[in-house]
This record gives structure tokens, C-alpha cells and sequence, in this order.
């Protein structure tokens, strides 16, 4: 498993409160990891960190198999491990394949929402990326 991590400045003591805040922008994002992804040939995970003014502040990458706990979870915890991040978007491939979630995609999203909310955040989507298109968690009312 490789997690390649952005550094991010200067971290607070505590996660600032959600409240009242705008989400990411997904439909900007998805794009940007359409060509992050394009010519990839194994399957990689992104994951983005946002703060509380939806600024891009903590971003970790990981290769290989991600569609289980074991398989997501270091990049995860990297983003998570700021505690300014109040919100995540996960970006995955699928190969040379469809945009379609597995059941493994959609369970390894919903354990990820569950460690987000445990520590203070919040998961603003999912993109699955396939055959030159992504599919929205968000957008498919998945999350």
C-alpha cells in the first residue's frame, strides 16, 4: 500500500464546528481527478480534505485494491488526522471498467462516513471513475 500525502499548514488543536457550512464543490473536483485518473492502470484511491471555508487543505493517495476497510483506511486517516478537515471527497478508478459502485464500493463508503462523523467530519461524495466517465455518490443520492 502506498499513501502519498500534500503536507498542510498549520493544524488547530480542535475540528471547527460543521454548522451552516457549504459542502465542496464536486461538479468543479470532478474533472481534475477525470484526468488524474485517465490513463491510470491499477486501480487508486484519492482522498481530499476539506476546511470549514471548503478550501482543499489535505489530499492523500493511495494504490491498490481500495474497495475494503484495509484498502482505504491509511489515506483516510491521513486526511483525517488534520484536524482542521471538516469535510472529505473520496475519488476512485475502476480501470478500464465501468463508473458502476460495487457492493464493496458502497460499503467501504459507508465504514468511511462512519469514521468521518466518529471524527467530526463529514464524507460531501464519492466519485467513481470508469470507461472516461465518473459517477456522484451525492449526485445518485448513494451517501
Amino acid at each position: 500500500m502506498e499513501v502519498g500525502v500534500i503536507p498542510h499548514g498549520q493544524s488547530r488543536l480542535e475540528r471547527p464546528a460543521l454548522t451552516g457550512q457549504p459542502r465542496p464543490d464536486t461538479d468543479a473536483l470532478a474533472p481534475l481527478f477525470l484526468e488524474h485518473f485517465r490513463d491510470a492502470r491499477r486501480e487508486y484511491l484519492c482522498v481530499a480534505g476539506f476546511d470549514r471555508w471548503q478550501r482543499l487543505i489535505q489530499f492523500a493517495e493511495q494504490a491498490g485494491q481500495h474497495s475494503s476497510v484495509n484498502g482505504t483506511i491509511g489515506a483516510v486517516r491521513t486526511v483525517l488526522g488534520n484536524p482542521a478537515v471538516v469535510s472529505l471527497v473520496l475519488a476512485h478508478n475502476h480501470p478500464g471498467t465501468t463508473n458502476t459502485p460495487s457492493r464493496a464500493d458502497r460499503a467501504a463508503t459507508r465504514i468511511v462516513m462512519a469514521l468521518a462523523h466518529a471524527a467530526g467530519a463529514t464524507v460531501a461524495d464519492h466519485l467513481i471513475y470508469g470507461a472516461g466517465q465518473w459517477l456522484s455518490f451525492s449526485d445518485e443520492r448513494l451517501l
